[in-house]
């Protein structure tokens, strides 16, 4: 079973390592921190800001994560509900931080054998 943890570790090393700033706020335990605040919040100047919900593949949004994520909707703030890498990988191809590698390949396996693409 995945942990949220794990989730939360492997998006914000991919992240970091393409230079977005990752400033996280969650919390493991009950604080005065407001109820719905997400886990982390993204910074770049390709992505612009947004917030991270990180779940479980299992887990349950609580009704303050809803509420904050339907205000950020109103407020045309971007926020993300993720249980993977996979959307956030995404999100960066979309934003030209990264080559959508398999795109390529499928792209280059069409060529033939002893075929280059036109660069």
């Amino acid at each position: 079973m995945t942990r949220e943890i794990d989730i939360q570790y492997s998006i914000r090393t991919f992240l970091e390592g393409l230079g977005v700033a990752c400033y996280s706020l969650s919390q493991g335990r009950h604080t005065r921190q407001s109820a719905g605040l997400p886990d982390l919040y993204l910074l770049h100047p390709k992505l612009g800001g947004i917030w991270l919900e990180i779940k479980a593949p299992n887990g349950r949004r609580s009704g303050a994560q809803v509420v904050f994520h339907d205000r950020c909707e109103r407020s045309a703030v971007k926020h993300l509900f993720v249980s993977s890498l996979e959307p956030i990988r995404q999100l960066c191809i979309n934003a030209g931080l990264i080559s959508d590698v398999s795109r390529e390949r499928s792209t280059d396996a069409g060529l033939g054998k002893g075929a280059s693409p036109l660069r």
